[in-house]
């Protein structure tokens, strides 16, 4: 990522000199955040990697859950969510391999947590594959969701994301679709049809992630790419991209941006080390010519087979 510290202060300068009443605007990218947590489900553990990343980077916590994680996030105040079953682990920053998690649940009519996200507004949205849905949770967390979202269409929803329009995607790990609907005004449950499905090329799709343009990504495993689609989203899109696996790294799962821009993957297998995965980080701007700043792997990471990751305080 480029600096533009002194050559901001040089623009200033000449501005002041030559009398202009009118200062630009400059738009500096956030910090990264403090921490990275990463959940690896057969070692069934949440390793955490301190900023700055590279890739030497090691875990400086691990964290052992109650049972093996399916997925990870954050909430606004720094909580760590681990889920799994139908309860939530919650624990309180700084999470550390000392600190024991607040339990939630069993949540009432749910089968199998899997994939979760926030929403722009702050609220948590997790999928139910057994059962076929979608819940969103308000924060801090409580055993009871505020809306439950059903449809005929879900065919074992693994991950899902929400973005700025308004529009709820799902990937169905049983159909290798996604699945696009609008966001009922109503909450309580709600049985909805889809405004479009979007069909992956080799039939799979894990991951999704929307980015600030509203695009959409998602992991497709079985071709080891991620596909991106451009909006307005309709039955029968095709992929207007992908982006393609670093060398080594197969079968890619969850992806999330930071408050930066940058992409980060997580790929549950290295071909180098059978007992390994890996993660690899993406610049803006995000495209097909896009290939990872650096990957961490290799046993020394301490990453198993990592399937999420989020980031915290």
């Amino acid at each position: 990522m480029k600096r533009f510290g002194l050559f901001v202060l040089g623009v200033l300068s000449f501005a002041a000199i030559a009398g202009c009443s009118k200062s630009p605007t400059i738009n500096i990218p956030p910090p990264p955040p403090a921490r990275m947590f990463v959940a690896n489900f057969t070692s069934s553990t949440i390793t955490a990697y301190t900023q700055p990343l590279g890739p030497t980077s090691t875990a400086s916590t691990t964290i052992t859950p109650p049972s093996q994680p399916d997925g990870v996030a954050t909430d606004r105040a720094g909580n760590l969510i681990v889920p799994n079953g139908s309860t939530f682990y919650v624990y309180a920053p700084p999470a550390s391999a000392t600190t024991a998690p607040t339990v939630i649940g069993p949540v009432a009519g749910v089968g199998q947590f899997r994939g979760l996200n926030f929403d722009p507004s702050g609220n948590l949205w997790i999928t139910d594959a057994f059962n076929n849905q979608v819940l969103e949770f308000t924060t801090p967390l409580g055993a009871a969701p505020i809306r439950t979202i059903q449809c005929a269409c879900f065919s074992f929803p693994i991950e899902v994301s929400v973005d700025f329009a308004g529009h709820i995607f799902t990937t169905n790990n049983g159909s290798g679709t996604v699945q696009v609907l609008n966001v009922p005004a109503a909450t309580g449950v709600s049985v909805l049809a889809p405004v479009a499905t979007l069909t992956s090329p080799t039939g799979s799709a894990l991951g999704i992630t929307t980015d600030a343009k509203d695009r959409l990504l998602v992991t497709e495993d079985n071709a080891n790419t991620i596909l991106i689609y451009n909006p307005p989203f309709g039955t029968g899109n095709l992929p207007a991209g992908s982006i393609a696996a670093p060398t080594t790294l197969v079968s890619p799962a969850q992806l999330h941006f930071d408050a930066s821009g940058n992409l980060y993957v997580t790929y549950q297998f290295d071909t180098a080390s059978a007992t390994t995965g890996g993660i690899a980080v993406f610049t803006p701007p995000i495209g097909s010519a896009s290939s990872p700043i650096f990957t961490i792997q290799g046993v020394g990471s301490g990453l198993t087979d990592p399937v999420d990751l989020t980031f915290a305080p």
